[in-house]
């Protein structure tokens, strides 16, 4: 897992438009995805463990 979690932040430039941003590659979309499972599975971890 990279050191940076968000893979949306990756590319960000200062552009005119913030709406200009280009469309995630498959690989940034299967990062977020893996991260946001990640995230969820760990919720459901801690909720589980107080019930």
């Amino acid at each position: 897992m990279p050191t940076n979690t968000n893979p949306l932040r990756q590319g960000a430039s200062g552009s005119s438009t913030e709406n200009e941003s280009a469309p995630l590659t498959t690989s940034q979309q299967q990062a977020m995805d893996e991260y946001l499972w990640q995230q969820l599975t760990e919720l459901e971890n801690i909720n589980s463990e107080e019930q």
